[in-house]
């Protein structure tokens, strides 16, 4: 018989912990439990966990509907259709969402990763890491000029990867021995796809930049 998760969760050391949260703080909504959504301070309305649970069952079952049309229409999800497809569901989740009275937490989860691990791990009073997050918050704003560009496939998006890529290696080289440099090397194990730790570059990228989009 396993143990409950909390359970499982709170007998891990506390760098355990940081990383496991880092690592929830990395995955869509809709792959947490509710323990983990709870874990991640995912902005839901009192009482309202049953209902998230049913937004994750509907956007769960449409993607999977998605997956069957690509294969059916021989395409791909960066296709004109298939992205006039993608627009459609995202409408119909955000109504689904509505309806359930969860806007405001389906917009939540879009935020780019820094901003649910700068709560999950208690960031929010590092002056440094303060200080990455505001910058990234300004180079957020470029890229929305443009509309919301995923995986960084602008111009301006990659501008904005490399304006922070190297805005961080400074101040990482600046003191090695930082809190801030201990809490992004914790990132690169905990958002790491495989059991090497991201690079420099890489760990800006998805940290800074990844947003979740449905598929």
């Amino acid at each position: 018989m396993g143990y409950p998760e909390n359970y499982v969760f709170l007998k891990k050391n506390e760098r355990d912990r940081r990383l496991q949260l880092a690592e929830w703080a990395a995955l869509p909504p809709t792959y947490l439990t509710q323990f983990q959504r709870e874990q991640m301070g995912y902005d839901l309305p009192e009482g309202k966990q049953e209902e998230a649970n049913q937004l994750t069952d509907f956007v769960t079952e449409g993607e999977r509907i998605f997956d069957e049309w690509l294969v059916k229409e021989d395409t791909t999800a960066i296709s004109t259709a298939a992205v006039a497809y993608r627009k459609d569901m995202e409408a119909a989740y955000t109504e689904k969402a509505r309806e359930l009275g969860l806007g405001n937490y389906w917009a939540s989860t879009k935020d780019p990763i820094y901003r649910r691990v700068t709560q999950a791990l208690g960031l929010e009073d590092d002056p440094v890491w303060k200080w990455a997050t505001d910058y990234a918050d300004v180079l957020w704003q470029y890229i929305a000029k443009e509309g919301n560009v995923p995986g960084g496939s602008s111009d301006i998006a990659e501008w904005a990867q490399a304006k922070m890529i190297q805005a961080i290696r400074v101040v990482r080289a600046d003191d090695e021995e930082s809190a801030f440099n201990k809490t992004l090397n914790e990132l690169s194990v905990a958002l790491s796809p495989d059991d090497n730790p991201l690079s420099d570059a890489d760990l800006v990228r998805v940290l800074f930049f990844d947003k979740w989009f449905p598929g």
